[in-house]
């Protein structure tokens, strides 16, 4: 978001709770087994630390990092 941080406090349980509910999202789509990731959003950022992060470490896949999103469509070449 752009507007100014509210200081929410995100605790284990709520993520362990995202974390499942995504990886019962992405079943339903017959994924390979390893996948490359690539992330763009913040590392602070909720959907980043568990669509992308925890994920991959359920997939044993690789993450790459964009520099910043004004070079995303470069760093996707």
């Amino acid at each position: 978001t752009t507007g100014n941080p509210k200081g929410v406090m995100i605790n284990f349980d709520t993520l362990r709770s995202y974390h499942q509910a995504a990886k019962r999202d992405f079943q339903e789509f017959n994924l390979p087994e390893f996948l490359h990731f690539i992330s763009y959003l913040p590392l602070a950022h909720v959907v980043e630390r568990v669509a992308i992060e925890l994920l991959s470490i359920d997939w044993k896949s690789s993450i790459s990092f964009v520099e910043s999103i004004n070079t995303f469509p470069e760093n996707m070449r």
